[in-house]
């Protein structure tokens, strides 16, 4: 339904926990971190990405207001999400004609002009090849063991018949019959 924001390359940015245990290792191996401008408790990383398919700047916007049409129509059976994105020079100005060739075959749509400058912390920011390849060469492995700190084991999955689940008791280890 969506393609990469600008060209071949990008960041993405991704809000985790000021408190996450990732954060302290993705600082330590060069990822950019900043506060959130919204909320004390968050931070933003920014994730280079690079991309061989077509970017947002190379499907016009009766493109993406038509698939989103046929997604309304042959997938969902409620409202599809969509956010069009639009060249403000060259875009504009055809919103208002989309908007009626589509009245009737969509619930809710959404527009919004491409680039770096539409508002802070955006999900994603079109780079250059180069900054691409300078952001990356500075990166160092990261260290995921973090990831697994403090949490518990995955447990098998427990199944239930009919009216009634088999659910371990945490401090006995054995069994109950619940609803």
């Amino acid at each position: 339904m969506h393609w990469p924001p600008g060209g071949k390359h990008y960041l993405r940015a991704i809000r985790f926990a000021a408190d996450d245990p990732m954060v302290p290792r993705f600082m330590l191996a060069g990822y950019t971190v900043e506060q959130d401008v919204v909320s004390r408790n968050t931070v933003v990383v920014y994730f280079p990405i690079e991309t061989n398919v077509r970017g947002e700047k190379e499907v016009s916007i009766f493109e993406k207001i038509n698939l989103a049409s046929e997604a309304q129509r042959h997938w969902a059976d409620n409202a599809v999400s969509a956010t069009i994105s639009f060249d403000k020079k060259l875009e504009a100005e055809y919103i208002p004609t989309v908007l009626n060739m589509y009245e009737g075959k969509l619930k809710t749509i959404s527009f919004l002009p491409m680039g770096n400058d539409v508002y802070q912390q955006q999900p994603y920011t079109e780079i250059t090849a180069d900054q691409y390849n300078s952001y990356v060469g500075a990166l160092l492995p990261i260290d995921t063991d973090a990831a697994y700190l403090g949490g518990e084991d995955a447990v098998g999955e427990k199944y239930c018949s009919n009216d009634t689940c088999l659910i371990e008791a945490p401090s006995k280890g054995g069994s109950d019959t619940g609803n």
